[in-house]
């Protein structure tokens, strides 16, 4: 096994990984590019293969691709839906959902973003759209992001951010019908009067309250301050709670929450520690329970395996193990040049079982892991090199090898 691992990174490291040479086995990395930047978005399991969806710029004008994958990663259908910007995606019922920002350029220095959410029909072709305006006051025309969306039936869950007068970004919930998109309530949370950084996942609890995971960061002239927060919002959008970590904030490092997943007693969390410069990242998990409360005990702080790791994703395994994506800064002893992805897997113990490490010469820079129902591990990812961004497929057996 240590040989099958130490071939793997030796044939990554030898060439970057948009020269790799793909055979098609259930093993493979596959490259999505064209014209302008690509950028990963969100994978789903779908119809024997992988429905994926990201974004693509050029010349400042943003559009959300959407591509049906067979199981080897080859394009069954594609379509692009034009001057929008996804940051999450859903399966409805013979329908897709898209939620993020409609971008309207000001002038060449200037735009101004908006909650936006999409509906298609089950091949990705538009059905409506809709803006969701600002609830907070908006004296001026404040930026507004669409972070996450769940389908609960005929309703849509919105999660988004939208920028205060009070130069605070705050978080909303919004509740949608998903028929019309016609918008039922939306409620807006100055979290501790911070910058609400939400993550791309909102989950429903078994007490039917929603939550998510976000970071609270507190900019200053020259440094910043940041924890993790978990709000819970029951039913109508009115808060039950706001867990944070670390309990007692800290004048020495930030905690910055990237991603939050389903467990089987509760929710796992993937992040990054650093110094307050923001730098000497360190990847960190923890755990919560089924209302959002952390389990301080959970905490893991991974040994570092570059000067400069970020936390980028979390998923349980059918195991009862979990998943951990990040990256990790090329160095003298691990990576192949700029930032590579790291894959590290735990035990249901929270032992580390193996790590791998997957680049080029270029740069990793984002992401998200999941489990496939074939029990083998993929990356929907972001690959940066000489400038230009692609989105990138890795899929690997359950070991993290590439076995092609």
């Amino acid at each position: 096994m240590r040989y099958l691992l130490f071939l793997v990174i030796l044939v990554v490291a030898c060439k970057p990984l948009n020269e790799v040479e793909v055979i098609q086995k259930d093993h493979f990395i596959k490259f999505f590019g064209g014209q302008g930047n690509y950028s990963s978005v969100k994978l789903i399991e779908h119809e024997g293969g992988y429905l994926i969806t990201g974004n693509t710029s050029l010349d400042k004008v943003s559009n959300i691709f959407v591509k049906q994958l067979d199981r080897s990663g080859n394009t069954v259908w594609e379509k692009t839906i034009d001057n929008a910007f996804a940051n999450d995606m859903a399966i409805g019922t013979e329908a897709l959902y898209f939620v993020g920002d409609s971008i309207n350029i000001i002038d060449d220095t200037e735009t101004v973003s908006t909650q936006y959410v999409i509906k298609t029909d089950a091949n990705g072709n538009v059905l409506s759209q809709k803006t969701i305006p600002h609830v907070g006051p908006n004296i001026n025309e404040n930026d507004a992001h669409g972070n996450a969306v769940l389908v609960e039936g005929s309703t849509l869950l919105v999660l988004g951010e939208e920028e205060s007068d009070n130069d605070t970004q705050d978080a909303v919930l919004s509740s949608i019908n998903s028929s019309d998109l016609s918008i039922v309530w939306s409620k807006v949370d100055a979290l501790d009067n911070r910058n609400s950084e939400n993550s791309n996942n909102l989950y429903k609890n078994n007490f039917n309250n929603y939550l998510w995971v976000t970071s609270l960061v507190k900019e200053g002239e020259e440094k910043f301050q940041s924890y993790m927060a978990i709000p819970s919002r029951e039913a109508l959008g009115e808060p039950v709670s706001h867990d944070i970590f670390p309990q007692i904030e800290t004048d020495t490092e930030n905690y910055n929450s990237a991603d939050i997943q389903k467990t089987f007693s509760g929710y796992a969390i993937v992040g990054t520690k650093t110094n307050v410069d923001n730098e000497n990242g360190q990847i960190i998990y923890i755990e919560s329970d089924i209302n959002g409360i952390f389990i301080d005990e959970s905490l893991m702080e991974l040994e570092p395996f570059s000067n400069e790791d970020r936390g980028l994703g979390v998923q349980q395994t059918s195991d009862g193990g979990v998943l951990i994506l990040g990256t990790i800064t090329t160095n003298t002893t691990i990576g192949n040049g700029g930032t590579d992805f790291i894959v590290i897997k735990l035990d249901k113990d929270k032992n580390v079982l193996w790590s791998n490490n997957y680049g080029g010469s270029g740069n990793e820079i984002s992401g998200k892991i999941t489990e496939l129902s074939d029990g083998s591990y993929i990356i929907f990812g972001t690959s940066e090199l000489q400038g230009v961004a692609s989105a990138v497929l890795i899929k690997m057996d359950d070991l993290g090898n590439l076995n092609n």
